[in-house]
């Protein structure tokens, strides 16, 4: 059985020693009686600036934390420090803090990891705004910086969470930061003068990702969010005196996962018996354009080699039961690809968007300015350079395949799966909530909840709607979904919104609902491997150090009151990279009740929603957000 660790500091297993941490250094609450402070107020970087201040930690609203070495003048240094940050608006005052803090003892492990970036030389760690951030890289123009935040929160739980910030030369109400030798950042200040500065910004509709485990090399390591983990921790070791210990949790039981490869074949054989006797149509809505005529052919070619491919297809299955044509009209009683461009195209060339709705007829959208091509020849001479992707044809499959399921399947049932194969002797219903923004009267954007259903019957004949305000049930999921906000005194975080319901044919209903925490690799191992011998591909060194981050796991909580269960990357045959952490979300009985959704989670153990790794939600509810789409003019 793999170790399985969780992104929490396991605060009672680290021994810290308290009275040795209140003998080294004062911490000081400074709070502010006016209004909340803002993320970019400077007192957070100006109070750096003192030598006694080793780090300041901040989250939001009116308060936050000043950690000082030791010294009897610390009173007066704090007092000056408010002074200098007084106005009309601001009412600061400044108590002193026991430790460990008793309100909220995890910021004393926060403001301590953020006291390791004033006496980390050389490293690219920096205590900004009252954060901590680890830069990792810059872009190739040196435009945008990027960075992981590590932030503690609650309970102790870890996040690692990629950050931007992009060089700008016009003042935006946003920290205005000058980039260092080593890729850090430090405040700008008046003596800086005019000069490029830096901002916490993302451009639109771009998001760098920072890997969250690499183990191909100790710098790929060290440059991911584990890998950054792991520096900051051994830091704190030397800093402090202090390991930090990660949880540990061994009641985890793990689902059987076959490997990717044995997933991708048995799904294109299942592909390959939906479309028997029924015809794709590749539909140019491009009209004149050569290079659009050029991808339709291409991708008419790719798709017939992928099902008469002898690795998916055994020697008498490879051939075609299907046919694909280039066509200039879509056609009701086929399954259609249509070829468009994507949006900023449209917009850039002031053009009329052609992406249309077609809800009575199965077409699947294919943008040609980005579709993913291959990028050199294969050695076989089959597959060209310049071709559409393999993987992003199957993804587009998937796709077209549920909306045939939703829109013009004979039999109304389930065919991208083979729902027979789980056994149920009973209907499931699965519901989600969907938030759509409305404009009210006063010109002003509101959310609207609109909740839906798809029941499945043992069969895996389906039906989807949406529950009216008029239906017997509305009240009942309108009160569920409606404990995510303020009124129902829960915390409105939205990593802990509930994602979906499940209902059972008895009546029980299961609540998923999202949360802060996912799995981590074995630290320490890794460490101790890659500066030996290294990591290899073979299933036991793949247990022994991704540990819970890969396939499907799931536990029952002590007090057998909830079941938690997390994803991860398919482990068989795997690299040495996992681009995301396995998130665990929580399974909560609505009020009396039985658990059971151990028994719906072979419905995440497909690879058509992700395209070739397992689905975080049990796949039902691809089809509800599809149909969602479809019916959105309705």
């Amino acid at each position: 059985m793999s170790r399985i660790f969780m992104n929490r500091i396991d605060i009672d297993a680290s021994n810290i020693d308290y009275p040795s941490i209140d003998r080294q250094y004062d911490f000081y609450l400074i709070e502010n009686h006016g209004e909340k402070f803002k993320p970019n107020a400077r007192i957070f970087d100006e109070s750096l600036a003192s030598k006694n201040v080793v780090a300041v930690q901040y989250t939001f609203g009116p308060s936050f934390i000043l950690m000082l070495k030791k010294d009897r003048m610390n009173d007066a240094i704090v007092a000056e420090i408010i002074k200098n940050a007084r106005d009309e608006k601001n009412d600061i005052t400044k108590k002193k803090l026991s430790v460990p803090f008793e309100s909220y003892p995890h910021s004393l492990i926060q403001i301590m990891f953020n006291g390791l970036a004033k006496s980390s030389k050389n490293e690219n760690v920096s205590n900004l705004g009252g954060k901590l951030y680890y830069f990792s890289e810059k872009s190739k123009d040196g435009r945008q910086v990027f960075c992981v935040e590590v932030k503690i929160s609650n309970g102790y739980a870890i996040s690692l969470s990629g950050k931007t910030f992009t060089r700008t030369i016009m003042s935006t109400g946003r920290p205005e930061y000058i980039l260092q030798a080593n890729n850090t950042l430090k405040l700008r200040s008046k003596s800086d003068g005019a000069v490029d500065f830096y901002t916490p910004y993302q451009y639109q509709d771009t998001r760098h990702q920072v890997t969250f485990l690499d183990v191909s090399g100790i710098s790929k390591f060290e440059s991911s969010k584990v890998g950054i983990l792991s520096r900051l921790l051994e830091k704190f070791i030397k800093q402090y005196g202090i390991q930090l210990k990660i949880k540990e949790e061994n009641d985890w039981e793990k689902l059987d996962v076959k490997s990717a490869t044995t997933q991708k074949r048995d799904h294109l054989r299942r592909i390959k018996n939906t479309l028997d006797g029924k015809k794709i149509n590749i539909v140019n809505a491009i009209v004149g354009d050569d290079n659009a005529m050029s991808f339709c052919q291409k991708l008419k070619d790719v798709i017939e080699r992928i099902f008469i491919d002898e690795m998916y297809f055994l020697k008498g299955d490879r051939k075609l039961n299907f046919s694909v044509e280039v066509c200039e009209k879509e056609d009701e009683g086929t399954l259609n690809f249509r070829i468009i461009h994507s949006k900023s195209y449209y917009e850039n060339q002031k053009e009329k968007d052609a992406y249309k709705l077609y809800p009575n007829v199965p077409v699947q959208h294919i943008t040609i300015d980005d579709f993913p091509r291959r990028s050199r020849d294969s050695k076989d001479g089959k597959r060209k350079k310049g071709d559409p992707e393999e993987s992003a044809c199957i993804a587009a499959l998937n796709d077209l395949i549920v909306k045939y399921d939703l829109i013009a399947n004979r039999e109304k049932s389930i065919s991208i799966t083979d729902w027979n194969s789980y056994h149920y002797e009973n209907d499931w219903k699965f519901y989600f909530c969907y938030e759509k923004e409305i404009e009210t009267e006063e010109k002003k954007t509101v959310k609207e909840n609109h909740y839906y259903l798809m029941h499945i019957e043992p069969n895996g004949c389906f039906g989807v709607r949406e529950i009216c305000e008029r239906d017997a049930e509305y009240a009942q999921y309108d009160e569920i979904f409606s404990m995510n906000n303020m009124k129902a005194e829960r915390h409105n975080r939205s990593d802990e919104k509930y994602s979906g319901l499940v209902m059972d044919s008895e009546g029980n209903i299961n609540i998923i609902q999202e949360s802060p925490n996912f799995m981590l690799p074995s630290i320490l191992e890794i460490n101790d491997a890659l500066k030996n011998e290294g990591i290899s591909r073979k299933k036991d060194d793949l247990e022994k150090y991704f540990g819970a981050c890969l396939d499907i796991y799931y536990r029952n909580s002590i007090e057998e009151k909830d079941e938690f269960y997390s994803v991860g990357q398919i482990g068989s045959g795997m690299n040495t990279t996992v681009e995301r952490s396995a998130k665990i979300r929580k399974i909560i009985p609505y009020k009396n009740s039985k658990l059971f959704f151990r028994n719906v989670l072979d419905t995440m153990n497909v690879t058509f929603v992700r395209n070739g790794q397992l689905t975080i939600m049990p796949f039902p509810f691809k089809y509800i957000r599809e149909w969602i789409e479809l019916n959105a003019d309705k």
